[in-house]
């Protein structure tokens, strides 16, 4: 069976930072406000070069974390993976939940619908997706239906959100940028704004 290269690529950034209370003063606070939101993407595309699972890919995801060993000077920790979603049309290629464990953040989901990608999730406290909840109910009312966002080839959207940790004392914040683009390219979220942004940063006490 001949390689068939994708036609379109969703290129997924996720930058965290997490501190504790040994650095909720305002001078570290003042460092971790400075961390950027937006990152180039590894010039190198993860994976073997030649493995057609490597070329097949469709999806590449960036994550970089910080947290205060370093006082946030550079990342602690950062990965970076090709995937595959192997479904057609008017399916989930992907979803997002935290890496770590946060109270009342959904995760997200991508869907293709022809031309678009479209960006789906629930905000505020539902903490499934979809809230099990809304399964059994009546129709929802529009502060609990998903929020939607949709993207065309060459744009971006950020979604900023934090929390407090449930299995241990931890402060959370995640900044998701996804983009939709005909081929790779690095500086996606560095070039040009999001045509889209979402934030629900929570006051932490």
């Amino acid at each position: 069976m001949r390689y068939q290269a994708p036609s379109r690529l969703v290129l997924i950034q996720c930058i965290t930072t997490e501190w504790t209370k040994r650095t909720r003063e305002a001078v570290s606070a003042g460092t971790r406000n400075r961390l950027p939101e937006t990152l180039p993407l590894p010039a190198n595309r993860p994976g073997v070069p030649g493995n057609v699972e490597h070329q097949a890919a469709d999806i590449y995801y960036h994550h970089t974390h910080y947290d205060e060993q370093n006082n946030y000077q550079k990342p602690s920790y950062q990965f970076w993976i090709t995937l595959q979603s192997r479904l057609p049309n008017h399916t989930r290629l992907f979803e997002y939940g935290n890496p770590r464990s946060v109270v009342a953040r959904p995760p997200i989901s991508l869907i293709l619908e022809g031309e678009l990608l479209q960006i789906e999730f629930y905000p505020g406290k539902a903490p499934f997706y979809p809230p099990h909840w809304l399964e059994r109910a009546a129709p929802p009312s529009d502060h609990l239906k998903p929020k939607k966002f949709p993207l065309v080839p060459g744009q971006w959207m950020q979604i900023c959100f934090n929390g407090k940790s449930t299995f241990r004392w931890a402060y959370l914040k995640s900044v998701l940028n996804v983009g939709y683009a005909d081929t790779f390219i690095s500086g996606i979220f560095c070039e040009h704004p999001p045509t889209h942004q979402y934030s629900d940063l929570a006051h932490l006490w």
